[in-house]
């Protein structure tokens, strides 16, 4: 061996060490820009949504074009992640492309036009996962710093809601407006579930119920009860014996505060939510029946090319001036047969992840079921898929806990192997 032969091997551990840190340097930059930049963009939308004006006058489409280049480069720098995906992973890999051809080739315009009214909306949500999967995949220690953060955001969230329910509400002596805006704070109830104190648990989780009883939104009631259903559910699950009797005790309990809490505040609102849920059978579900048979009307006169490729991204916003309030059958509308499969594989992968998590007792299975119940609910009854804008939190939890297991199993097939 000669010695720059040897010169050249001494050296390499070094150079790869140096890499190493490098990159994690790196990565630890993109995470903390990519938070910032997230909080900036939720404080926007809420601002949006409280003092009015167009999204652009308050530079949201600007602040979720940057977000999507910050996890762009971060995506393109992690790369190797990506090999042997999670079926999640790979459900959502595949959404991508058809998506985005299918943006492509409808949404016309320029291409600022373009990108903002099609390719960003309908990639956010998918990019956020990739990235917290692959940052999540490479250092799982950063969990402890996204438990936090996500924490905070969910409170801010929950404490921005009420300033807007001030807001739009102010003077108004009958009929309080129902407010969207609630979906920000209830899309973070899967990370207020895995705070590491229970006290600080429990005082997120109130805080968006709270919240949620304000809002007037059945749709989010709904979506509250039969996540913490979930969570109930797959916690007994885990639990044995004694600790099973406490806990169902213990969850027993709370539901009864909550009950107490919604019967005080539907009474400080006069009634309204009571109202609300009696109202139901009269409208419809704010009109969602009829929506609902007018694209299944729609669907059944597609032609074969249109009911397999889709109609187009936004088509069903275009053709019916309002959204079908239910993911699936936009998805059909939209994006078509194509769309729908890929849309039905990714509920097909979170319920088998669920199911996962339950058997390796993951601590963390309470939270992503109660994450797919809330995603299910919504779903079938509002739209989280098509236009994601809070739908982000959600992603990036699944995204976190498929890196961090995926990135154990691995491990775990190397010691073994």
């Amino acid at each position: 061996m000669t010695y720059k032969s040897f010169a050249s091997q001494s050296a390499s551990p070094g150079a790869a060490t140096t890499t190493h840190q490098s990159t994690k340097g790196m990565n630890r930059l993109l995470l903390w820009a990519v938070l910032i930049v997230m909080a900036i963009w939720t404080g926007l939308q809420f601002m949006g949504m409280g003092a009015g004006g167009s999204f652009e006058f308050w530079g949201i489409g600007r602040a979720t074009g940057a977000i999507e280049i910050l996890l762009v480069l971060s995506i393109m720098l992690n790369l190797p992640q990506l090999r042997k995906p999670s079926a999640t992973t790979i459900a959502v890999l595949c959404w991508i492309p058809w998506v985005f051809a299918n943006v492509a080739v409808s949404v016309p315009g320029d291409l600022g036009e373009w990108l903002h009214s099609g390719a960003m909306p309908a990639l956010l949500w998918p990019l956020v996962y990739l990235f917290f999967y692959t940052h999540a995949k490479r250092d799982a220690k950063s969990f402890q710093l996204l438990q936090r953060y996500f924490l905070v955001l969910s409170i801010s969230c929950g404490a921005l809601f009420f300033q807007v329910f001030q807001v739009v509400n102010a003077g108004r002596t009958t009929g309080l407006l129902q407010l969207n805006a609630v979906y920000y704070p209830l899309l973070t109830i899967q990370w207020a579930a895995v705070a590491r104190k229970l006290s600080w648990r429990i005082g997120a989780v109130a805080g968006i119920a709270l919240a949620v009883f304000f809002s007037l939104k059945r749709g989010a009631i709904l979506a509250l009860a039969l996540g913490g259903a979930g969570y109930v559910l797959v916690g007994a699950i885990l639990s044995t014996g004694a600790h099973r009797l406490r806990w169902i005790l213990s969850l027993s309990a709370v539901a009864v505060i909550f009950l107490a809490a919604y019967s005080r505040v539907d009474e400080s609102l006069g009634g309204a939510f009571a109202e609300r849920l009696i109202g139901m059978r009269d409208d419809g579900g704010s009109g969602r029946s009829t929506i609902y048979m007018s694209v299944l009307d729609a669907l059944s006169d597609a032609d074969p090319e249109n009911l397999l490729l889709g109609h187009g991204h936004d088509s069903t916003l275009e053709r019916f001036g309002i959204t079908a309030h239910n993911d699936f059958l936009e998805v059909t509308f939209d994006y078509g047969i194509i769309g729908l499969v890929l849309y039905v594989w990714l509920h097909f992968c979170l319920l088998r992840k669920t199911y996962a998590l339950i058997r390796a007792r993951s601590p963390h299975a309470p939270a992503f079921g109660a994450a797919y119940a809330v995603f299910l609910v919504m779903s079938m009854t509002s739209h989280l898929i098509i236009y994601p804008t809070y739908f982000a939190y959600m992603a990036a939890f699944w995204g976190t806990i498929e890196g961090m297991t995926r990135e154990g199993v691995q491990r775990g097939r190397q010691l073994h192997a």
